[in-house]
């Protein structure tokens, strides 16, 4: 799960990838239970290990899902990173298990594995440069079983 999030893949190695794993925080939601609402700071880097969740948007008082997060997603790989506010709804859609990571674990993870650290600020500084808003942010993984087989074409 946590390789799926390209600066941790790149960065974190050994002693500090294990700080990073044994310190998340198992939660346990039940269907329904709304995870981030539109203009949440992003306060912890969320990973599924089993359920469902729905990401959705609202406009005119009405709902559109966008999309089903399955185990091994991710949520708020970027807002996290960059203390930046989610700009979707997420909710539980079957009960699910999520993996949390605190900001202030993360920044307790860098001051400790001081090479990780600078990397993330080097990281951080490129994407300020770019000054992009990204409204869906999260990673999502599929599974097979939900993939289709075979494209045809009419």
């Amino acid at each position: 799960m946590v390789y799926e999030i390209d600066y941790i893949k790149q960065n974190l190695k050994g002693t500090a990838l294990y700080d990073l794993i044994y310190q998340m925080k198992a939660k346990y939601y039940d269907r329904g239970y709304l995870i981030l609402k539109n203009n949440d700071l992003a306060k912890s880097l969320i990973f599924i290990d089993y359920g469902v969740l729905e990401v959705y948007t609202e406009f005119e008082g009405n709902e559109f899902i966008i999309e089903n997060l399955h185990p091994g997603s991710c949520i708020n790989a970027r807002a996290f990173l960059m203390e930046d506010t989610v700009s979707v709804n997420i909710r539980v859609k079957e009960h699910c298990k999520l993996m949390e990571l605190s900001k202030e674990t993360f920044l307790d993870i860098m001051r400790t594995h001081e090479e990780f650290g600078k990397q993330i600020l080097f990281l951080q500084n490129r994407l300020l440069m770019k000054s992009k808003k990204y409204p869906c942010d999260y990673i999502n993984i599929t599974p097979n079983v939900l993939r289709p087989r075979a494209i045809s074409a009419v």
